[in-house]
């Protein structure tokens, strides 16, 4: 049913649950191929051609179609150095190889973008300063507000058998808060029609509900935090809205 396809934070299409985890374990696979050596980058983020690119390095590594000796069938051979599902295993189809290695994809370039934010340290921007304009400053904080959930969203959906860290949840959702607060304090510095404010206001304060309950709870799960994206999702359509009053 409609009511129960959930968003991807990033292209916007829906999703049953359990597709959209699919989804983002293979898709965005960001402009630079991991595959060891291989050190391809896009103009821009093109799937497509990622998924192109990781069958070509994969190629010329040795992978793609081979003759099972056994069974004499076709067999589609992953060749990714130091593979965690071991050097050279085998899929039946094409398809089911290339999904594969987009998901290896997808792990490596997760994993170089949390170790990024980390050396970067990634802080909020300072309070609004004379001469910066309130719009742009408020813009700003909204738009990190949204790359750190984005952030969050590789946390709360891990690679099967990967284990999330508790710790870096929570670090991540101080961080979060943090930016909020920052981003709400930004918000007060605009000018803005009072009969614009009520829109803004109902989705403010659901928001805070239910992150505060999430932030005091141990549950790392995927459905509270597609709930809470789509929430965000609506402050910023309201933010947005307000300028135009």
């Amino acid at each position: 049913m409609t009511d129960k396809l959930k968003s991807c934070l990033t292209c916007g299409k829906q999703f049953s649950p359990r597709s959209l985890q699919e989804h983002l374990q293979s898709s965005h696979l960001g402009t630079q191929c991991f595959f060891p050596g291989f050190p391809v980058r896009l103009d821009s983020e093109n799937d497509l051609k990622m998924s192109e690119a990781l069958i070509h390095a994969n190629t010329n590594e040795g992978g793609g179609a081979a003759q099972n000796q056994a069974t004499n069938a076709t067999v589609f051979v992953c060749a990714w150095p130091a593979c965690k599902l071991g050097q050279g295993h085998t899929y039946d189809r094409l398809t089911s190889l290339k999904r594969h290695l987009r998901t290896r994809q997808r792990d490596e370039y997760c994993r170089n973008l949390n170790d990024a934010l980390a050396l970067a340290r990634v802080r909020s921007p300072a309070p609004p300063v004379p001469g910066v304009p309130a719009w742009s400053n408020l813009h700003l904080h909204l738009a990190l507000l949204n790359a750190k959930f984005q952030c969050l969203e590789i946390l709360v959906t891990p690679s099967p058998g990967e284990v999330v860290n508790p710790n870096i949840l929570h670090r991540m959702l101080q961080d979060i808060r943090q930016t909020d607060v920052a981003m709400w304090e930004a918000l007060r510095c605009v000018q803005v029609a009072p009969e614009c404010w009520g829109q803004l206001e109902l989705a403010r304060e659901e928001w805070e509900k239910k992150f505060a309950a999430w932030f005091c709870v141990d549950d790392v799960g995927s459905a509270r935090f597609y709930e809470l994206s789509g929430l965000l999702a609506q402050l910023t359509q309201s933010i947005e809205h307000i300028q135009t009053c």
